[in-house]
C-alpha cells in the first residue's frame, strides 16, 4: 500500500511566485490524486450566463474533469467547441461529448492566445495571482468571461487545507 505524502498548502502558497510551471503542474498531480473531486461550479448559473450571449465556442480553465460541460452539453445545442484547458494532468475526464476537448497546458494560461466567444472560469481565479488574473484577461481574446470565485472575504490562507491565494476576497 502507498501512503500519500500530506500536501503542506502554507509550503505550496509561500512558494507559489518562485515555483516554475512545472513544479505547479506537479504540485496538481498530487492534490489531484489525493483529492480528486473538484467540482464548484453552478451549471444552472452559467446557463443563465450563456442565454444571454453569443457562445458557439466555449473556454473553460481549470475545467479539471469536464464535469461542468457536460451539464451544459447535455442542454446547450449551440455550443460548437468547450475546451477545457486545465494544468492538471491525468485527470479522468467524465464528458465525452464530440464538443468538448481537454487540453493539459504546457505553460502558464496567461503565455497562451486563446481565442473564444465565452471564457468560463468557474472556481480558478482564486487559485492564482490577480496579476495573473490580468494577464489573462489581457490576452486571451474572448467576448464574455463567467467568473465565479467562492472565497468570501479572505486576505490570509494560511492554515486553509487548499490552493487559495487571491489577494482579495469580495
Amino acid at each position: 500500500m502507498t501512503v500519500a505524502t500530506r500536501i503542506d498548502w502554507d509550503q505550496w502558497r509561500a512558494e507559489y511566485d518562485w515555483m516554475t510551471f512545472r513544479q505547479h503542474q506537479e504540485f496538481n498531480a498530487r492534490v489531484a490524486e489525493q483529492h480528486p473531486s473538484q467540482r464548484q461550479s453552478n451549471p444552472d448559473a452559467v446557463r443563465g450566463f450563456l442565454n444571454h450571449r453569443d457562445h458557439a465556442s466555449v473556454v473553460e480553465l481549470g475545467g479539471w474533469d469536464g464535469w461542468l460541460a457536460e451539464q451544459i452539453l447535455g442542454r446547450d445545442d449551440s455550443i460548437v467547441t468547450w475546451v477545457n484547458y486545465d494544468i492538471t494532468p491525468n485527470v479522468p475526464q467524465v464528458c465525452h461529448r464530440d464538443e468538448y476537448q481537454k487540453v493539459t497546458l504546457i505553460d502558464w494560461p496567461w503565455n497562451c492566445h486563446i481565442t473564444a466567444d465565452v471564457l468560463i472560469a468557474s472556481h480558478v481565479f482564486e487559485h492564482m495571482r490577480i496579476s495573473e488574473v490580468e494577464k489573462l484577461v489581457r490576452e486571451w481574446d474572448v467576448d464574455a468571461i463567467y467568473v465565479d470565485i467562492p472565497v468570501g472575504d479572505h486576505v490570509d490562507w494560511r492554515g486553509y487545507e487548499g490552493t487559495h491565494i487571491i489577494e482579495v476576497g469580495w
